[in-house]
């Protein structure tokens, strides 16, 4: 279990019934007052990235790494260069 991560949901409008259930489940105690403190909404990818940045990043030490290509249709990094996939 990992304490204390953001979660962010992008679409206030969208979301809002997903918001009020959560909010109501902190109201009743069925989860901490304290976990609405975690979930950020927004309509902002800027405000969901710097949030990201500040609560998740910094605060859990996160690095970006390279990924692997994983090939899933039985493509190989020769038919990918060539044929520009």
């Amino acid at each position: 279990m990992i304490h204390n991560f953001p979660v962010v949901v992008i679409g206030k409008e969208y979301h809002k019934e997903l918001y009020h259930h959560i909010k109501t489940m902190a109201d009743n105690e069925s989860i901490l007052k304290e976990d609405m403190d975690l979930m950020f909404l927004t309509d902002s990818v800027e405000e969901m990235k710097a949030h990201l940045k500040e609560y998740a990043v910094k605060l859990f030490g996160l690095i970006k790494k390279p990924m692997r290509k994983r090939w899933w249709f039985g493509e190989t990094e020769r038919n990918y260069k060539n044929n520009n996939l």
